[in-house]
């Protein structure tokens, strides 16, 4: 669970400090000016959170509100940011930041994904209690 959120908030950074740009430029292309393409960006963060609340409250209010938050509130920003990368109406400078904050995340998650797997191997080989020693005889016989 832990690892999931870790991930989630890497997505979560990568998504706002990386396409949110793209999304200003796609906007200002469209013919929108400077600062209502700002705005517009910045409203993107509500209607996500917004976005996790309904779809919360659709799958009947289980234990994990605050997981559809974190997982729903970038997906408009998401769509917004890669519909300007793809338009190719960013900048030099936006790219260089989205691939400069791609490549710290590509990292980050190859560390979660090497402490992971080791949690993982540990666990199989503790038992119940760290003070509890188990004896095993071979009565073949």
């Amino acid at each position: 669970m832990r690892t999931q959120l870790h991930i989630q908030q890497v997505l979560l950074t990568w998504t706002w400090g990386g396409l949110s740009f793209h999304a200003v430029d796609w906007l200002e292309s469209r013919g929108m000016s400077w600062w209502p393409a700002v705005a517009t960006m910045w409203a993107a963060l509500p209607a996500g959170l917004l976005l996790g609340w309904l779809l919360w409250l659709g799958t009947g209010r289980g234990p994990g509100l605050r997981l559809a938050l974190v997982e729903a509130s970038p997906i408009p920003l998401l769509v917004l940011g890669l519909t300007g990368l793809l338009a190719g109406t960013s900048s030099r400078g936006h790219l260089f930041v989205l691939i400069w904050l791609s490549a710290l995340a590509l990292i980050f998650l190859v560390i979660i994904a090497g402490t992971g797997s080791e949690k993982s191997a540990d666990a199989g080989n503790r038992s119940r209690h760290p003070d509890v020693v188990q004896v095993t005889t071979d009565l073949g016989g």
